[in-house]
């Protein structure tokens, strides 16, 4: 089901996953929070389990949130398409990091998908394709 930014806002995720676009690729994510969510976007993309997930946030405080992170200075590539593998904290679960003791975190330089982050959270989010496919970058794809 296709819905407007405005729409989406007003709905509770939950467990839920949504598609969305980014100033890179189309991702699809869910609330850092559910496991159900991390677990629906391994199956519909047939991911190995080994493969940790993304992080995108909205905000500097938002990355701070989830990483053990006191560093500024690369906030000028933010947003944009720069990932830092950081050491995460607690509020990042090991179902999205597959275990992992770090995180790739992003904040991204488009405005949908800031609108999306900065209303929920920062999300667990990987790109929309199948794990074998290359990448879809357009709405059409």
């Amino acid at each position: 089901m296709e819905i407007n930014v405005n729409e989406l806002v007003k709905i509770k995720l939950k467990d839920d996953v949504i598609i969305f676009q980014t100033d890179t690729v189309y991702g699809i994510g869910c609330l850092l929070s559910s496991q159900k969510g991390v677990e629906r976007i391994y199956d519909i993309k047939k991911r190995d389990g080994q493969k940790p997930l993304a992080v995108l946030c909205g905000s500097v405080a938002q990355v701070k949130s989830i990483c053990k992170w006191t560093d500024t200075n690369l906030t000028k590539h933010w947003p944009g398409a720069l990932t830092l593998v950081l050491p995460k904290n607690a509020n990042v679960g090991d179902f999205v990091t597959s275990g992992f003791e770090t995180v790739g975190v992003r904040i991204p330089n488009d405005s949908i998908a800031l609108t999306i982050l900065n209303h929920f959270g920062p999300m667990a989010v990987t790109s929309l394709n199948l794990s074998t496919e290359p990448a879809i970058l357009k709405y059409q794809e």
